[in-house]
């Protein structure tokens, strides 16, 4: 590790080094607002063993110029005729305005996809099936398994040629090729004559399976792919052992989804009447914007709720601060005002918006006690979604975006100027921002509403679908 901070901040050489997902999975791991589920997330890819590398017991313990550096580092690179990342990129968005999301985490769309980026996307991520570099007209992919016992591999460029002109192994072992592009890969009439000197690399076909067993959920898929298998439904179902796996190829293989009624209504039955399904969003600084925060808090700016009655009626409530202000002392009065005394407090991976309770109880102890009692009513509808819903369009996902579509082809969130809660902190620092006019504030307040707002009514409508229900979706009324 010092080796590289050294190494990037040499004077006399360019040295990028680029964030990937498992530096992603270790900083929110060590971050004071982590989840049960970030802190696991992390322990099961490699977390255990960097620990004990380390000698200390906590990722937040990890030495703190290591962390800082980390956080520094930047999603991509480019120069003028590739552009360099960890996983890749979405086809059909413009580069400059791709997600952290896809750029350390994206499999499909991108890995299949024959469509010019306008760029030669030079990526890793995903080890390849043969062990060898996979080389197309709009991509390469260095990663060669080396987690996996292959090598590890690095590509040659040279300023003036598009593609590589050879690759160099671990080992030391050098594979030249003798790539030519006659023109640079936003012209759709380029071709390619790629002959590769080692008979140890070779092009691989120009697509790749429709059901890739990256799929498969929690790392599953990494089992396959060492075995030099890609498509899912390649195979042997008698060798998955894990229920889910199971569920997930019979889903894949048949086109139909798999849904336990029972096990949903049994999982339900215990959520007490008036039921408040809720949602927070948040914003973080790395310096502290307001007394009594600390850097990268997540503090809660706004939630929505619906609450919903035991004979159908459901009131939507909901809070939203863009003054610019502290919003946690007025968030929590509007919290208690707006879910009941009783009744069960439904979220959607219930750890995030169990710390937002319990950080704005720890923060005004006259409203402690409500709040805990609101954060000891909370439920989660996530893991009975996971067990007992599975549609293969999710591809492995239970996120409500994920799942929504499947249960609600009519509602999504493709329409809204807000799409995910990636892109929540960058519209409230538009919104505070001094410079933004009367107008635009409206505006984003409006699409902050309406994105948080469809969050706690699709849990409403995934629950009825769930229960074998339709959810009517024009049912919620707002409180007067």
């Amino acid at each position: 590790m010092n080796l590289l901070i050294q190494g990037e901040k040499s004077l006399d050489r360019e040295f990028v080094c680029l964030r990937g997902n498992h530096e992603e999975m270790l900083i929110r791991a060590a971050s004071g607002d982590r989840s049960d589920r970030d802190l696991m997330t992390w322990w099961g890819n490699g977390g255990e063993a960097t620990l004990k590398s380390y000698g200390v017991d906590d990722p937040s313990d990890l030495p703190v110029e290591h962390l800082a550096w980390m956080r520094s580092l930047r999603r991509e690179t480019s120069d003028d005729h590739r552009m360099f990342v960890h996983a890749g990129i979405r086809p059909g968005v413009p580069l400059s305005s791709q997600s952290d999301e896809d750029l350390l985490w994206i499999r499909e769309p991108f890995l299949s996809s024959e469509e010019d980026h306008g760029i030669l996307v030079v990526h890793g991520h995903t080890p390849t099936c043969n062990r060898q570099p996979d080389v197309r007209l709009n991509r390469v992919n260095i990663d060669t398994g080396a987690c996996f016992g292959g090598p590890l591999t690095a590509a040659v460029f040279v300023r003036d040629e598009v593609l590589p002109m050879f690759f160099i192994e671990d080992s030391g072992k050098i594979s030249p090729a003798i790539t030519r592009v006659s023109h640079h890969p936003k012209n759709t009439d380029m071709r390619m004559r790629t002959s590769f000197r080692s008979a140890d690399f070779s092009t691989t076909p120009s697509s790749g399976p429709e059901w890739h067993v990256t799929v498969l959920p929690y790392g599953g898929g990494k089992r396959w792919l060492a075995e030099g298998i890609d498509d899912l439904l390649a195979i042997d179902r008698s060798r998955l052992t894990s229920v889910i796996h199971q569920r997930v190829y019979d889903a894949t293989v048949t086109g139909e989804a798999y849904h336990d009624v029972e096990g949903a209504r049994s999982a339900m039955e215990g959520w007490a009447y008036p039921r408040t399904w809720i949602d927070f969003e948040t914003v973080s600084f790395a310096s502290p914007r307001w007394t009594g925060t600390h850097p990268n808090q997540a503090i809660p700016f706004q939630f929505s709720a619906h609450v919903e009655q035991s004979n159908g009626s459901v009131e939507h409530r909901e809070f939203l601060s863009l003054d610019g202000n502290d919003p946690r002392r007025t968030c929590a009065e509007a919290l208690l005002e707006a879910v009941p005394s009783t009744g069960a407090v439904i979220a959607y991976n219930v750890s995030f918006e169990r710390s937002c309770v319990i950080r704005l109880a720890n923060a005004f102890p006259d409203l402690e006690d409500k709040l805990r009692s609101i954060a000891s009513r909370l439920v989660d509808l996530h893991p009975v979604t996971r067990d007992n819903w599975y549609h293969r369009d999710q591809r492995g996902k239970w996120s409500i975006k994920a799942v929504l579509p499947t249960v609600a082809g009519e509602l999504g969130y493709a329409h809204l100027e807000v799409k995910d809660g990636k892109s929540i902190g960058r519209f409230y620092r538009e919104a505070i921002a001094v410079d933004t006019s009367a107008s635009r504030r409206q505006a984003i307040d409006a699409a902050l509403r309406a994105y948080c707002g469809l969050d706690t009514r699709a849990m409403m409508v995934v629950a009825a679908a769930l229960l074998g229900n339709q959810y009517v979706i024009s049912s919620a009324v707002p409180r007067s």
